[in-house]
């Protein structure tokens, strides 16, 4: 059965796009497009009222804190703070954020409180297509997982809009 939901899918840790990375993909330019809906800013909202703590600069450099922003995680194994990536939004260059699970992350420059790349997309308009790039420095062929969304939480409907069972059929949707 295919059922579709009603709704703007919302899922913890979501790809930002359906573009799938190459498996022998090993560094380079990888290129997608993305559109931020709506509703995944409105759920970021009602997290800060709910949540309303005045998070500092310095905070922020633990990617876990301010769970408020929309970040997107450049996702692979083995990153090193000496080999960061660059991005490209739309033709212009984007600023690439430490993931530290430290406060004092960035400014130690430690490897050790270092987990990885992220870009703040929380200022990037709603409900528009984006062309982005991501230049990856070398890595094995599987390393590279590709762009995810972070501080999103998985939002169900029982909202059905409409099902088809194999081979085409209408149902109707039934709930037990």
């Amino acid at each position: 059965v295919d059922i579709t939901f009603a709704g703007t899918p919302i899922e913890h840790g979501m790809p930002i796009s359906s573009t799938r990375v190459p498996p022998t993909f090993s560094g380079g330019w990888f290129n997608t497009t993305f559109s931020i809906p709506s509703a995944i800013f409105d759920q970021l909202k009602a997290t800060q009222a709910n949540y309303p703590i005045p998070w500092t600069a310095n905070d922020r450099n633990a990617s876990w804190l301010d769970p408020s922003r929309l970040l997107m995680t450049i996702a692979y194994a083995h990153p090193l703070t000496t080999a960061a990536p660059r991005a490209r939004l739309n033709g212009a260059s984007l600023k690439i954020l430490w993931a530290s699970n430290s406060r004092n992350g960035p400014a130690s420059a430690s490897q050790s409180c270092f987990t990885g790349y992220y870009i703040d997309a929380s200022s990037f308009p709603p409900e528009t297509m984006h062309a982005l790039s991501v230049w990856m420095p070398s890595v094995a062929p599987g390393d590279f997982q590709g762009l995810f969304w972070d501080n999103l939480d998985t939002e169900y409907t029982d909202q059905v809009v409409g099902c088809s069972a194999v081979g085409g059929e209408s149902c109707m949707a039934t709930f037990i």
